[in-house]
């Protein structure tokens, strides 16, 4: 019987599902990939929480040998397409195939979802937020197939990436944070990344402006993420990248909107003690 790349059929089960169908070269070089590739270095210009980014190119550079190597092969496959909304985001859907190079093929699709924007400080729309969701949707479909480690999380810094690994005592928190912190941490670490990889100093402010409204809730409601320790919250960081992107004048004039519109809200009772 000629080998197929496929585990033979069995009369048991796990739980119930039937993993009788998935092709076990294909699991086995899943296994070899992840086995060589566990982090990717970080070489891009990231700054804040000192630490550098992994861009597509910095992940593929290590990846892709180690695919070819295992005989492994992912096909993109368009599915969908939005127009630009009126903040100048681009969405698309991709289908992909995983497959073996000995013509072992994943029985189901593999189905990620990217968001690209490109739009300027005058409101007008360019041509790469639709390139930009291509090269997302790519990049973590690769990061969270294989599973690799990069250490960019903002809230955790690894230590081979600092300067000064010596560590550093926090400064003692001015207030409670209310409830729901935890949410509210996860969407300022995403929303972080997502700044850090802005491109323009455009594409930077247009993507604060998206989410002012966020903004002002984080700042009225959960000061201690606002601030952060010796200005390493949410204000102090993006105002890193607004220096580097050499926009802190208009980066400034989008804080004290923020602030002013964050003296409105009604905080509960426990983030105020």
């Amino acid at each position: 019987m000629p080998d197929d790349g496929k585990k033979p059929a069995t009369s048991g089960a796990v739980g119930s599902a039937d993993v009788s169908h998935y092709p076990v070269k294909i699991l086995i070089a899943l296994h070899e990939v992840m086995s060589k590739v566990g982090y990717v270095q970080k070489q891009g210009k990231n700054k804040f929480h000192d630490y550098k980014y992994a861009g597509e190119g910095h992940l593929l550079e290590v990846l892709r040998p180690a695919m070819v190597e295992a005989g492994l092969l992912l096909i993109p496959s368009h599915r969908s397409t939005t127009t630009p909304d009126e903040y100048g985001n681009s969405t698309v859907t991709v289908d992909y195939t995983l497959a073996h190079k000995d013509g072992g093929v994943w029985p189901e699709k593999i189905t990620v979802v990217g968001c690209g924007n490109d739009k300027n400080s005058k409101g007008g729309v360019g041509d790469k937020g639709l390139y930009k969701a291509f090269t997302g949707a790519n990049k973590y479909l690769l990061f969270k197939l294989f599973q690799i480690e990069t250490g960019d999380d903002p809230e955790e810094a690894a230590e081979h990436d600092k300067g000064d690994a010596s560590p550093k005592p926090e400064s003692p928190a001015p207030t409670k944070n209310a409830p729901g912190v935890s949410e509210a941490r996860v969407w300022a670490r995403d929303h972080l990344k997502d700044l850090n990889a802005c491109e323009s100093a455009d594409e930077f402010l247009t993507h604060l402006a998206t989410m002012a409204i966020r903004w002002v809730k984080i700042c009225g409601v959960y000061p201690n993420l606002y601030v952060g320790p010796d200005g390493s919250g949410l204000k102090g960081e993006a105002q890193k990248l607004a220096t580097i992107f050499e926009c802190r004048q208009e980066f400034d004039k989008f804080i004290k909107q923020v602030e002013a519109q964050a003296e409105t809200i009604q905080q509960p009772k426990e983030a105020a003690q």
